[in-house]
């Protein structure tokens, strides 16, 4: 009798086991991936902006001659509908309410130059005279999205960030100077070290885009070739380790909210500040505002998980980084 009673209580418990153990998975695999979207999204912001802030010349979509220049072969290609932002001046204080903030100004990347040293040495010019010059060496910065084919969500298409940075270029204005110009015993001088000594191989011309190759022979030649990108990149910035406490998520930057599986619906708006066009913006939205003294940089990125949990999990973050734009004129 005690055996069959036993038997009834233990044929009641594991149901209620079961249903208990999985919901214990469901919630550990749903906190693990909310927990890994959100510092995800943090440190990529974080990073972006400390990068942007040793901006030199924010490049927005009026400056073409920029970004048909970049040279991205080898890298993930860039998702359709790519834009750049295009700065508004109007907007001198970023507020999602301002009635003078434009949506067709937003983009879905962001492209700037950053200066990574200033070449100081000493020249002697053709009469024996000895002198100091200094030459600015800028790199771009350029984070765009591209399809996530690796570990894309069921529910709905999603997306990666890359960060994609050019070789080092030294100003071809500096380059070009009088004084440097006007005396070949300098320029060869200046090109030499350049080149041998500090590595910097090519240089642009941040008034037009045009590329330029410095040479062994202590030259500056034309470069037909587009702007060539540094052989440490490109980086995939929305990259997250999961499955430790649970059997993995899949994962990636949202796409608009129109463009969900049937069945599925998006748990965060997409866009939010920008207009639909296609696939763009998809859940990188980028905004820039402000005069070039202070120009407020406003990034907001949205992630979605889906994985042994119902439903879909995101974070939903933005960041507003306030830089000097040093170059306010557009080629």
């Amino acid at each position: 009798m005690e055996l069959m009673i036993a038997l009834a209580v233990f044929a009641l418990i594991v149901p209620v086991m079961v249903v208990f153990l999985s919901k214990s998975r469901e919630l550990m695999a749903s906190d693990e991936a909310l927990n890994q979207l959100k510092t995800n999204a943090q440190t990529t912001l974080t990073d972006i902006h400390n990068a942007i802030e040793g901006n030199v010349r924010i490049i927005d979509a009026t400056q073409t001659s920029f970004f048909s220049n970049l040279n991205l072969s080898g890298a993930p290609v860039s998702m359709t509908g790519t834009t750049l932002p295009t700065i508004d001046a109007a907007v001198t204080a970023f507020s999602p309410t301002d009635p003078d903030a434009v949506s067709a100004d937003w983009g879905n990347s962001l492209m700037f130059l950053t200066n990574t040293s200033t070449d100081t040495f000493q020249v002697v010019s053709s009469s024996g005279v000895t002198d100091n010059v200094a030459f600015n060496v800028d790199q771009i910065n350029y984070y765009y999205l591209t399809p996530n084919t690796t570990n894309s969500l069921s529910a709905a298409p999603s997306y990666k960030l890359i960060y994609w940075t050019s070789v080092p270029m030294v100003d071809y204005g500096e380059l070009s100077s009088s004084f440097v110009q006007n005396d070949p015993a300098i320029e060869h001088q200046a090109v030499s070290i350049l080149y041998n000594v500090y590595g910097v191989t090519h240089s642009l011309d941040f008034s037009n885009g045009n590329y330029y190759a410095l040479t062994s022979s202590e030259e500056v030649t034309n470069d037909p070739h587009t702007i060539k990108p540094n052989t440490a990149q490109p980086i995939t910035l929305t990259t997250i380790t999961n499955g430790i406490l649970s059997g993995g998520f899949e994962y990636g930057i949202a796409c608009n909210s129109n463009q969900y599986n049937a069945g599925w619906s998006s748990p965060v708006p997409v866009p939010e500040y920008a207009t639909v066009t296609g696939n763009f913006p998809g859940g990188f939205e980028v905004g820039i505002f402000g005069n070039p003294d202070a120009r407020e940089v406003f990034i907001r990125i949205a992630l979605v998980a889906q994985g042994a949990f119902p439903g879909l999990v995101y974070n939903d973050l933005s960041s507003l980084s306030t830089v000097w734009d040093a170059w306010s004129s557009s080629p």
